[in-house]
Parts: structure tokens; sequence; C-alpha cells
């Protein structure tokens, strides 16, 4: 573990230094006697942990905790001071500090089980924050894509509303089925949010990927308007995983190499390589390819690089694959040339305990 200890105080530091390290495990160790300092050591050593005095020279009080939560709001951080009560530890609490230690009680056992908690608190603070963040990106999306198909579906109903009552009723079943089209709309993309927000129950069991993809590329096939192909170099293989969210995954990338492809007969060739550890899938198409300035964005919910007027897409697909490979503890990443095609790659663990 890479830890940061700030103090202003040289013999703390080295005493603190001397309790970690009889840990088990190696433990790589950065000092800072200033706030100032310990803001450019965490910049430019990237520390998992900071062990931070209370009564710094150059702050008052929390101001030191606060400056840093600014620039490090996910650094789990654990106080250390020379005064130890329940109102320090709520008021350090308050501040930002994950966990809150006396120097008097400092220990090998206390300073694991303080940095323990202070890690687990801030991998909770970021996991909540990114789901608020997803949460409020849903909503203005959300009010935005789902005012089209509503807005078709209101103009269709009056159109048919005034046309029953002008006994007009030659295009009644054409205006009838637009309107379905629109509710269908409406509905896919409400269960698109529902699968990307749902956390489903994980459970494994041996698939036999042969099987599996067969069974994927037949329905990815079905949703083509004309002649495609899906290779499956893969050999004769069963896996541990979670056979729901691999077929989801493995199908939205499938189907993505299929559509988004200008090609007379779009092809995904997919390859299967191995490592110790990790079953390896690349899902190769000969597609139109995705600009590198681009790179960043696709596996954000909702984002869409083309218009609906070649391409129709909600924009969540391989956001929902990368939730997916995520839920599962696997990987996933691509390499792409606009105008020849992308290969995804998806790094799978064989223990089927990895993505708990």
């Amino acid at each position: 573990m890479n830890i940061l200890i700030v103090d202003d105080d040289r013999a703390d530091r080295t005493a603190t230094k001397r309790v970690l390290s009889r840990a088990e495990g190696p433990v790589y160790i950065e000092e800072a006697s200033s706030i100032d300092e310990a803001i450019e050591k965490i910049d430019l050593h990237q520390p998992e942990l900071m062990l931070l005095d209370y009564q710094m020279p150059d702050v008052d009080g929390f101001q030191g905790l606060e400056l840093i939560r600014e620039c490090h709001p996910f650094l789990p951080i654990v106080m250390v001071t020379g005064h130890g009560s329940e109102t320090l530890a709520t008021s350090a609490s308050h501040a930002g500090a994950d966990h809150y230690v006396p120097k008097a009680s400092i220990s090998l056992e206390n300073l694991e089980n303080a940095m323990a908690t202070a890690k687990a608190k801030a991998q909770l603070r970021k996991t909540i924050h990114e789901q608020q963040s997803e949460l409020k990106q849903f909503a203005r999306v959300l009010s935005h894509d789902l005012k089209a198909p509503l807005n078709r579906m209101r103009n269709f109903a009056d159109i048919i509303s005034e046309d029953v009552k002008a006994g007009q009723l030659d295009d009644l079943e054409v205006m009838c089925d637009q309107l379905k089209h629109a509710a269908s709309d409406a509905i896919d993309l409400v269960k698109l949010l529902t699968t990307f927000l749902d956390e489903p129950d994980i459970a494994y069991e041996l698939i036999d990927v042969k099987d599996l993809l067969k069974e994927i590329a037949e329905v990815a096939k079905s949703d083509q308007q004309g002649p495609c192909s899906v290779v499956n170099n893969s050999p004769a293989l069963t896996i541990e995983s979670c056979r729901p969210l691999l077929f989801q995954l493995f199908q939205n990338v499938i189907s993505n190499g299929l559509k988004y492809n200008r090609n007379d007969k779009p092809t995904v060739t997919i390859t299967y390589l191995e490592s110790e550890s990790h079953h390896i899938f690349e899902f190769k198409d000969n597609g139109i390819g995705i600009e590198e300035d681009l790179w960043e964005e696709i596996f954000k919910p909702f984002v869409r690089l083309h218009g609906d007027s070649e391409f129709r897409g909600s924009g969540m697909g391989l956001a929902i694959c990368h939730k997916n490979a995520k839920r599962l503890g696997a990987a996933i990443s691509f390499t792409s040339t606009l105008g020849s095609g992308s290969c995804f790659r998806i790094t799978l663990p064989k223990a089927a305990d990895a993505g708990s």
C-alpha cells in the first residue's frame, strides 16, 4: 500500500513509519510536513491513503482537510491527533475525514483497522457519487429523449381524434400504426434504462461458450435488415459465469459491430485467447470504426456518435456492456480505425467469485 503521512513533527512521522513497517505486505510511505507539500505529493505519487495530523502549522483546525478534499474528494484520509475526544472525531468526520485515531492509541492493529475503515468509506463515497451523477444524467436525458416519442404519440392521437370527428377514416389504420410505433419507442427506452439501473442477483453457472455464441449470433442476425455474418473461431469451451449478464454483454458487442456497418455483408469475427487467470474474447468487425477523439465517450450512457437518419439507436448498448463487464469483474476495451472497423476485447476472470 502507498501511504502518505502528513505531519509537521518529524519524530511523530518516524514513529508512525516504524509502526507501519511491521505490517504484512509491502508498504510504501511518502512524507509531507505541510498541507501544500501534501497536495503536491498526492498529485505526484497518487497515494492510496493519507494519515493526516490534526494540528498543522500552515492551517487552522480542519482547514487543511477541507483543502485536500476540494482537490481529492475520494482519497481515504485518517486524521491523527494528540487530542482524543468524541467531539473532535465528529468534527473530523464532518470536515471530510474517513476515520480518526488519537496518537496515544496508535498501534499496528488500530492503524490497520482505521485504514481499512477509511478505504471502505472512501469507496462507498465514490460509488454514491458515481450513482448520483448517473441519475442526474439519466434525468436530463430521459426528459429529452422521452419527449420525442411522447410528442409523436400526442400528435397522432390528436390527428386520429380530429379524423374520427370529421368521419375521415381512410388513414386511421396508418395513424394507429404510427401511434403504436411511437409507444414502442418509449417503452424500449424505459426498458433500456431499467436494464442499466437494475442491480441483478449474480448467479454463476457453467456455460457452453459455443452454444451461447451461436444463440447470440442468431438473435443478432435476425435483427439485421440484410445479409450479415458472425464467425466464431473460439474453441469448444466451458466457463463459469453469470449467463444473463454474459449473454447481454456479448450480444451488445456483436450487434454493435453488425449495426454500425456500411459493408454489403457486415461481419463480426470472434477469437478466443487465454491467460493463466482470464478468458479473453475478441470481437473484430468490418464496420465504420470510431474516431480516436471519441474513444473516451463510447461507454458513456446515451452517447450517440451518429444521427438516427443512418443508424438508429439509444446510445445505451455499449454503456450496458461496460456496466455488465464491471458487474462480472471483467474488463472491456477496444481498438478502432475509422473506416476499417473495431476490435472489442472482453477480459473475463476465470474465478467465479471475481465479480463479487
